[in-house]
């Protein structure tokens, strides 16, 4: 495993994604993963990269409701090729502001930790809509 690799499993395993019902910051997890030594090491790690997370304020200005449905459908297309229009007319309303919001977080995440798997940028994505719909 390389080190991209073992840092993207303890940010899953840090957040508790797919294990925990919301996410948290788990040292315990962590530890348990890791072993003290090494989750001691990653954890400031795992805590710059959500510090950098939590700071990211999405502009949203762009953003109306005719242009997050715009939005919207455009994702769901291509994330679901095999859906027809009027599956998507049916579904796109899913996607609020806030789902906009954490589209645009995981983006600019993905963007700037090419590094992370697929799995630490949706762990990344379900804290950050935690965070912002929970203060």
């Amino acid at each position: 495993m390389n080190d991209s690799n073992l840092f993207s499993l303890a940010v899953v395993c840090y957040l508790g994604y797919g294990t925990e019902k919301y996410p948290r910051q788990n040292q315990k997890n962590l530890a348990d993963k890791f072993g003290s030594g090494l989750a001691s090491e990653l954890e400031p790690e795992i805590k710059k990269l959500l510090d950098e997370l939590e700071s990211f304020k999405p502009d949203l200005s762009e953003h109306s409701i005719a242009a997050t449905e715009v939005f919207a459908k455009e994702k769901l297309r291509r994330k679901n090729p095999s859906l027809g229009e009027e599956d998507i007319d049916a579904h796109w309303s899913k996607y609020s502001w806030l789902h906009t919001a954490c589209i645009l977080a995981k983006e600019e995440m993905s963007r700037k930790h090419p590094e992370l798997s697929e799995e630490a940028i949706d762990a990344l994505e379900w804290a950050f809509s935690w965070w912002q719909f929970h203060g």
